[in-house]
């Protein structure tokens, strides 16, 4: 089921499938999220729970017993409740039921709010621990945005501009996607400006440790922009399909990182991912907001 918020600036519309973002239009009629077209990415903003990305052969531990996950968790493929709605907020949730426990043995419920204020989309993710065990899990985003947005331009006109000047470290990936645990550093520009160029996805994402909390997209002689500011996220991605002149870039703000190479990971142990107590709820808010001069 698609519903849909509109604040007189900005009107959002989301599936209950996955929770997940379908359009992000302004007044002035200029979509911003990827289309999903097939030829590309069929997604549009996936929502990552309880796994980031990728698991060594699809595999992890617990208490020495194997589960599956598939990429990304199970959030992707899961029915949300719409939970709440106005006209210009909506809350899904997703409740563990037989099918999830099989993947993944935990009790919870987890949380996804879209709110509209001025140009900003609010975005929250919440988890509860509603079992008696220790919950472990990973979390994170991945919207896609539509390049060009602004009329005569092509995708080499854009760059990612950091809010501030940083000094980022690139994750370090083997050919399967897992972490390598050698990172280095990723030179931007003036310190804060990566150009945009179809070549940078050819090995997958550009994933950065230590990078400033808040990117824009921008082009070059424009107003326009679209800023992605993820204060409690631990990482953020850039990515489109590779080998593609693809349309759209991805900015993925990642609270975890995938599994490492050649590991079948503990989840109790994994350092990155949340370990929530008993009746304890974490919250992790983020934003995208539309700038058009």
């Amino acid at each position: 089921m698609i519903s849909r918020i509109d604040n007189g600036k900005l009107s959002l519309e989301v599936s209950s499938l996955g929770a997940e973002m379908q359009r992000l239009t302004s007044c002035t009629g200029v979509e911003y999220l990827w289309d999903g077209d097939e030829r590309y990415w069929r997604r549009h903003a996936p929502v990552l729970f309880p796994f980031v990305a990728r698991l060594c052969e699809g595999k992890y531990q617990l208490n020495g017993r194997e589960y599956r996950l598939p990429i990304h968790g199970f959030a992707p493929q899961s029915e949300f409740e719409l939970h709440k709605q106005t006209e210009t907020e909506l809350v899904y949730r997703l409740c563990d039921s037989p099918a999830t426990r099989e993947m993944y043995p935990f009790a919870f419920e987890f949380y996804v709010g879209y709110s509209l204020e001025g140009w900003k989309l609010k975005v929250d993710y919440t988890v509860v621990n509603t079992g008696s065990e220790l919950l472990p899990f990973g979390l994170g985003g991945h919207p896609g945005f539509r390049i060009p947005f602004v009329p005569g331009t092509v995708f080499e006109d854009y760059y990612l501009e950091f809010s501030r000047p940083c000094r980022p470290d690139r994750v370090g990936f083997d050919d399967s996607c897992m972490v390598t645990g050698v990172n280095a550093p990723y030179p931007l520009e003036e310190g804060r400006i990566l150009p945009l160029r179809h070549e940078l996805f050819d090995h997958d994402a550009v994933v950065l440790a230590n990078a400033a909390k808040e990117v824009a997209i921008r082009c070059k002689g424009s107003d326009r922009a679209v800023r992605v500011a993820f204060p409690r996220m631990n990482y953020v991605g850039f990515w489109h399909k590779d080998g593609l002149a693809a349309p759209y870039v991805c900015i993925e703000p990642w609270l975890s990182l995938p599994a490492r190479s050649g590991v079948t990971e503990d989840f109790y142990c994994k350092g990155d991912m949340v370990r929530l107590e008993s009746g304890e709820k974490y919250t992790n808010p983020w934003s995208i907001s539309i700038e058009e001069g």
